[in-house]
């Protein structure tokens, strides 16, 4: 029963590359977003339209998920629901 409410029982041996790859991740795509970001209007007229959404509709939605969700991701806040995002993002593009 001591061990169990040991801190140490909690921590597993995943916690460091899970980390690494997290903030990997997430800091590799946050400057495709940022440059979307800054050069949204020319951007726009030649960004594609999925789902048939307008292009500035989709570009804002490629904007949140690689700048937004990306920063997230980083900092591990609900890393899981934010790779949905990622993930089609990246799927698509």
């Amino acid at each position: 029963m001591k061990r169990i409410l040991t801190p140490t029982a909690w921590v597993s041996g995943f916690d460091i590359p899970a980390l690494l790859i997290r903030l990997t991740a997430g800091i590799c795509m946050m400057p495709h977003g940022y440059d979307k970001w800054m050069s949204f209007e020319s951007t726009s007229a030649d960004f594609m339209q999925f789902l048939g959404l307008s292009n500035s509709i989709s570009l804002a939605l490629c904007i949140f998920a690689e700048l937004i969700c990306s920063g997230l991701l980083a900092l591990g806040i609900g890393t899981r629901l934010i790779c949905i995002p990622l993930l089609t993002n990246a799927i698509v593009m």
